[in-house]
């Protein structure tokens, strides 16, 4: 893969590389055992990827998967070494599994099969509102 430089003219660092180069699955699980050990990270996390479902989809899951199964799976690639950490870009792991988090709803987005927008629209069981308990709750600390 051909490197990309931010200027010519000034001293040559490569921006671009590719995660496999400096990847080690162990490193990777083990920063995400000590992540998912803090106390109400589930949670977070679990908040973070309900609200950009809602944003996308404008209902509380993605065809059956809720916002949890969301964060199962993309904790589940991680582990398993599909979806891989870039130290470089994402010294910090939590910030690693938003991102992917916001990927995965992203690319369901897209696909062809999931319910449109204005269908959830016209749905009048759904409450734009949400339940603001659960956000408070998910988000206090101990």
């Amino acid at each position: 893969m051909q490197d990309i430089y931010r200027d010519q003219t000034t001293e040559r660092r490569r921006i671009f590389q590719p995660p496999e180069e400096n990847y080690n699955l162990d490193e990777a699980s083990e920063a995400l055992r000590i992540c998912i050990n803090q106390p109400k990270m589930l949670d977070r996390l679990s908040y973070f990827t309900l609200k950009h479902i809602r944003l996308y989809f404008y209902c509380d899951s993605i065809r059956t998967a809720t916002a949890n199964d969301v964060v199962s799976e993309v904790i589940t690639k991680v582990l398993t070494g599909k979806r891989k950490w870039d130290k470089n870009k994402f010294p910090q792991i939590d910030n690693f599994l938003r991102m992917a988090i916001l990927s995965y709803i992203r690319n369901e987005a897209k696909r062809k099969d999931v319910v449109s927008k204005s269908e959830t629209l016209n749905n009048e069981e759904y409450d734009l509102e949400g339940d603001p308990s659960y956000y408070r709750k998910c988000i206090e600390e101990d």
